[in-house]
């Protein structure tokens, strides 16, 4: 059927139902004149008046000609259709009073009702210090769900987001020094030639894998729960990290705290529906912290394959935990649990 004829049709159909609507009123009137009630005449007579004013076309929409297009008066959102996500100013009343930002980004995950929030700057109290702020906020009403701050590892100025690939960014310092960050996982590296030779060091560890698998982690133990890479140098320490956060995992032998050394390695995942496996390609020193670089696949990045669905208030933490000579890392790192 054409759109002529089919919009003939309808309006046939809203003139019959017009007309049934008066009907009724008009056959209740005739009736009480006919009685001489003058209080029926009354009632069905503004009825009347009513129905007319309606159908004549008192309070009727107006309907747009099929040849053209409707426009609808919407709010300017913060950040526009085709954006990557990038947005400033950023709008933070609870840490403006303590941080400068510059700009910021966010990604909403309708599945949980969740907005992603990243804001950077710096530190009101030492410009120098370069800070991201990120958050979980529930969409519509922007409550924060939870929150999480990363200091730069090294001061360079204010810091800015360049650029973005999903949940990884490139932020730039005011120096022009760039550094790599995961939302769930904070700061990877500083990509500065100067700051490259005085941070990242080559190593010759080897290690041998001890522990592999994913840890389930509740939402509300989202804050708390350790990322990225620990070493656990006595039997009380690892057993005192064991409970609070790998409880129950298998292990055969354990190791000679007199030789060697543990090394935790926990990350988050980059997308929120789903959870990879990482597969360690070496360590390296920055500074004094001694961190993990991941192997590198053609297709898949640094996942491995291995994957876990997250679901409701549920997210999981690839962990690898391996075992290292005791002698082959210097003596004054610095990212070491203690029991508490």
């Amino acid at each position: 059927m054409s759109s002529d004829r089919r919009t003939a049709a309808v309006g046939i159909i809203h003139w019959y139902l017009q007309i049934q609507a008066l009907i009724y009123p008009l056959s209740e009137l005739f009736k009480a004149c006919k009685e001489k009630e003058e209080d029926e005449m009354k009632k069905y007579g503004y009825v009347l008046i009513v129905l007319i004013l309606i159908l004549s076309g008192c309070g009727s929409h107006v309907t747009s000609p099929s040849n053209e297009s409707t426009q609808v008066e919407t709010s300017k959102p913060t950040i526009t259709v085709g954006a990557t996500g990038v947005f400033e100013p950023v709008k933070d009343t609870e840490n403006n009073s303590t941080i400068s930002f510059t700009n910021g980004w966010k990604q909403e995950v309708p599945d949980e009702n969740m907005t992603i929030v990243v804001e950077v700057g710096n530190l009101k109290s030492d410009p120098r210090q370069g800070i991201v702020v990120v958050q979980n906020q529930r969409t519509g009403t922007g409550e924060v769900l939870a929150e999480k701050k990363f200091l730069t590892p090294s001061k360079h100025g204010s810091i800015k987001i360049t650029s973005t690939n999903v949940f990884n960014f490139t932020i730039e310092a005011e120096d022009k020094t760039s550094f790599l960050f995961n939302v769930y996982n904070g700061f990877a590296s500083v990509s500065n030639e100067v700051q490259n030779k005085e941070i990242a060091q080559d190593t010759n560890i080897k290690f041998q894998y001890f522990y592999r698998g994913f840890a389930t982690v509740k939402y509300n133990m989202f804050d708390t729960y350790p990322v990225g890479t620990l070493i656990l140098e006595t039997d009380a320490d690892w057993h005192d990290f064991m409970d609070k956060y790998v409880p129950g995992i298998p292990y055969y032998v354990a190791p000679d705290f007199s030789k060697e050394l543990l090394v935790y390695i926990g990350r988050f995942p980059a997308k929120p529906n789903y959870s990879t496996g990482l597969d360690i390609k070496r360590f390296t020193i920055s500074g004094n912290k001694l961190d993990t670089e991941y192997v590198m696949y053609e297709n898949s990045g640094d996942a491995n394959g291995i994957y876990a669905q997250n679901i409701d208030d549920i997210v999981h933490c690839f962990v690898n935990i391996v075992k290292i000579s005791k002698s082959d890392i210097p003596q004054n790192m610095e990212n070491i649990y203690h029991k508490k």
